[in-house]
């Protein structure tokens, strides 16, 4: 069976990026007609699989974004309040303590479980009049023409064609799609696995986030909701991809061990822990990010180390700038002038963000005395002087502006 349909905009992944891009163009394009391309099947009601049991860090700017897509009433009761970050440097003085005073008093940030957000976001975009889901859909062919892109997608039994003035592409890192089209991505590999997994432990965590740094890599431990009464929270743990495998697969006792001697005692004794996964860490970006009619969003786009938990929320604040870029320049919203504006608008941002968390683990990875006291120097001075930890805050929960006072 062959159809065709036109839309104004198509967006190829129905992750969280791709439906929180969708439910921003509705909010600042009311009068455009989008679709959402998912290749994997999604039953009626639930959503996309790549919405599991890991969890997200929401910075306090994202929070602020779902807030105004009025998403958060439904969302604030599944999530659980950060009210303090520290950020150490095992085994040496160096530390930086982020206090929610920092933020008028209001939380830095929450987790959340991605299923309940997946949820909730597609709920949303089932919901919206002009925003049509296609599932399974998996993109067969795209072509550009001068005022259009072209989209043959379907599953075994059916194709279809669809035109849009815009494709937007998030489909995950190294985009399959967009190497077709001829983009190439830079990579680096840390030669490392992120160990994920929720830990039960005796005291309670009181809203305290920890990302500690060791040579071996950082550990990171942000606080989860108690589920009756138990003191929970979310584990990511960076190792060697050996020793990863080795935690993987070794006794909850051993693991527990392990993790105690690792991280120490400011949450008392590790008592449990559930499924645990691993997974390669790389940082990958896209050497093109938009041409025209064209632009590449989340990890399509910059698929970061998730050390500070910073990759969500850039590719939140990059959705949203789109939306509004696309909403002020009108006309056109595949021409190139305006993806153009919109680059120049996100490139601080995607630039800082990225350099932070990379630098932090080569900086902290490093044996070399000198190298050891200046980070330990660097840390106490970002605790220290207000003007420096403020900037530092403002960056992590998302709430920076550049010099032409822009969010960012």
């Amino acid at each position: 069976m062959n159809s065709k349909q036109q839309y104004d905009i198509a967006i190829i992944g129905a992750g969280m990026v791709g439906l929180s891009q969708a439910l921003l163009l509705n909010r600042a394009l009311p009068d455009k007609r989008i679709v959402v391309l998912e290749a994997r099947s999604i039953r009626q009601g639930d959503p996309s699989p790549s919405f599991d049991d890991r969890v997200t860090a929401l910075a306090a700017g994202s929070i602020k974004l779902l807030n105004e897509l009025g998403l958060w009433a439904e969302l604030q009761s599944a999530t659980q309040d950060i009210s303090h970050v520290k950020v150490s440097d095992r085994g040496h003085f160096g530390a930086i303590n982020i206090a929610q005073e920092q933020n008028a008093g209001s939380a830095l940030g929450c987790t959340l479980s991605n299923r309940v957000l997946g949820k909730v976001l597609m709920q949303a975009v089932e919901s919206c009049e002009h925003i049509d889901l296609h599932a399974p859909a998996a993109v067969k062919s795209v072509s550009f023409a001068t005022d259009k892109v072209s989209v043959t997608y379907g599953s075994e039994q059916t194709e279809a064609t669809l035109t849009a003035a815009l494709l937007l592409i998030a489909d995950g890192a190294e985009s399959a799609i967009a190497k077709r089209l001829g983009i190439s991505f830079e990579s680096h590999d840390y030669q490392q696995r992120a160990l994920i997994a929720n830990v039960e432990h005796q005291r309670a965590h009181q809203g305290h986030a920890f990302e500690r740094f060791a040579e071996e890599g950082p550990l990171a431990l942000l606080p989860l909701a108690p589920i009756h009464g138990r003191q929970r929270s979310a584990l990511v743990w960076t190792r060697k991809p050996n020793q990863a495998d080795l935690l993987e697969q070794c006794s909850e006792a051993e693991f527990l061990a392990a993790l105690q001697k690792q991280f120490g005692w400011s949450l008392g004794r590790f008592c449990a822990v559930g499924e645990r996964q691993s997974y390669k860490l790389q940082l990958i970006n896209a050497n093109e990010q938009w041409r025209s009619r064209l632009v590449l969003l989340g990890n399509a786009a910059h698929f970061l180390h998730p050390v500070a938990g910073q990759g969500f929320n850039l590719a939140l604040r990059d959705c949203e700038r789109l939306a509004l870029v696309l909403a002020e320049q009108g006309g056109d919203l595949g021409a190139l002038s305006g993806l153009n504006t919109y680059g120049q608008q996100r490139s601080n941002d995607q630039w800082l963000t990225t350099a932070l968390s990379h630098q932090a683990i080569s900086c902290f990875a490093s044996s070399f005395v000198p190298m050891q006291l200046a980070r330990n120097l660097a840390l106490s001075s970002l605790n220290h002087v207000t003007a420096l930890k403020s900037l530092f805050s403002s960056q992590m929960m998302g709430q920076a502006t550049n010099h032409k006072g822009l969010r960012i």
